[in-house]
């Protein structure tokens, strides 16, 4: 088996991807680009969820998305630059290198942008 990335059947939500595995989602997201760019850092890090030893594989994949925005776009906020995660006050990463919501809110506008 492999991941999938596969639009989900509701009405109250018809523009939602999911990411799977053997028919299990891990993920869902409300834009196909950042669901295939979520498939390919799961195919890319991770591999077989089934195998996985260590970090909890829900926060290594979290990482793994945080990491597609911060390549994406810039932060206001803490002023990383692209490709660059997003810093606390004291200069440490972000928990699970969160994006700070100015940074989540320009991908939102950059996914908007890419149309449908």
């Amino acid at each position: 088996m492999a991941w999938v990335v596969t639009p989900v059947e509701d009405k109250a939500c018809p523009y939602l991807w999911s990411l799977t595995w053997e028919g299990d989602a891990l993920a869902y997201f409300q834009h196909q680009w950042m669901a295939e760019q979520a498939l390919d850092a799961a195919v890319e890090h991770i591999g077989n969820p089934n195998l996985y030893v260590g970090t909890k594989l829900s926060e290594n994949f979290q990482r793994r998305v945080n990491r597609i925005i911060s390549r994406t776009v810039p932060c206001k906020t803490c002023g990383a630059k692209i490709g660059s995660p997003c810093k606390r006050p004291s200069e440490h990463a972000t928990t699970y290198e969160n994006p700070h919501e100015d940074r989540r809110d320009r991908m939102d506008a950059y996914l908007l942008s890419l149309g449908d």
